[in-house]
């Protein structure tokens, strides 16, 4: 077997990739899955890893911090999307101070 020959590897795998799946399936109980199909169960593992990724998070940085990020996060999105509207409406020559959007004369 491949696990034999590289030890350094599979111990390094260990430590990093099986962490998750071990915390989940033993901390967290989740040690089957509810529904069958592959891209149901894959939806299923999205949520769950969702869940244990926001949980460290958490854990790593705190609500406090986290709530500021993603309010610079958001914020910032909002802005972003909000010059690219204004952008296109002038390249479109529209005007949207009004209500009913017109285009410039």
């Amino acid at each position: 077997m491949m696990i034999y020959t590289n030890k350094e590897k599979y111990r390094r795998r260990q430590a990093i990739v099986e962490h998750p799946f071990g915390t989940l399936k033993r901390g967290w109980g989740y040690s089957y899955m509810l529904l069958k199909g592959k891209e149901k169960v894959s939806g299923e593992f999205a949520l769950i890893f969702t869940s244990y990724n926001l949980r460290r998070v958490l854990t790593i940085i705190g609500v406090k911090a986290l709530l500021e990020r993603l309010e610079r996060l958001f914020f910032g999105f909002l802005q972003l999307r909000a010059a690219r509207v204004r952008l296109s409406a002038l390249k479109n020559g529209w005007l949207y101070s009004t209500p009913g959007c017109r285009r410039a004369a």
